[in-house]
């Protein structure tokens, strides 16, 4: 398992392309995709992918997003093997399916994916690429996934953090035990004159996914 993308919900998706791009090395990849209810911009550096999103129409899910959250991470992809065996384990977890699982053709190769709905209202896709693929299922005619190596600084995506709130902890950190068969690591305690915290680090068999809690 590796991560594939981090999906940003923003209020000016062409202003972070821009800061991305400028402060910290990255490139575009693929020309904005604008439809009636939003804009989707992208940026890529090395194993870095992210997805930037503004709303165009108040008849959106990243306005939506943006109505109850500030700017922040509304979706991470995440890229495995096997999804097609692994996903009725997962359903029996539980999960709420968002998209089924469909495979899209290419002339160089195929993607199958389907979508989930995480505990906290985090937003899974789950992909399977092999060959050339659409850089987004749901937009599978804006564009390919980069493999681009210009403005490689980034090697990976060392971890995602998941902020919950006080006591939520245990039921989430089962979840993705549960759903994803992830493991637990690290755990912390921290406590301050001002400011507290507990923390429990899972991982993914590979170690390639870090996702402390």
């Amino acid at each position: 398992m590796k991560i594939d993308q981090i999906h940003f919900y923003v209020e000016n998706a062409s202003w972070w392309r821009n800061w991305f791009i400028s402060q910290m090395g990255f490139e575009a990849v693929t020309p904005p995709y604008r439809d009636e209810k939003m804009l989707v911009e992208g940026v890529k550096s090395g194993e870095a992918e992210f997805l930037l999103y503004f709303p165009e129409s108040e008849d959106s899910v990243v306005a939506d997003y943006l109505k109850q959250h500030p700017p922040g991470v509304a979706e991470v992809t995440f890229a495995m093997s096997n999804l097609e065996k692994r996903l009725p384990e997962m359903r029996e977890e539980g999960v709420i399916l968002l998209q089924p699982l469909q495979t899209i053709a290419t002339n160089s190769g195929h993607l199958t994916w389907c979508q989930i709905l995480g505990i906290t209202g985090l937003v899974h896709t789950l992909v399977e690429r092999k060959g050339i693929t659409p850089l987004l299922p749901y937009l599978p005619d804006w564009g390919e996934k980069s493999t681009s190596e210009a403005g490689s600084y980034f090697t990976g995506i060392d971890h995602l953090v998941l902020n919950v709130a006080k006591g939520a902890l245990p039921p989430i950190v089962q979840w993705y035990e549960r759903v994803f068969g992830w493991q637990r690591k690290q755990a912390f305690t921290i406590q301050t004159p001002h400011s507290g915290l507990h923390s429990q680090v899972l991982t993914d068999a590979s170690g390639e996914v870090q996702f402390p809690i």
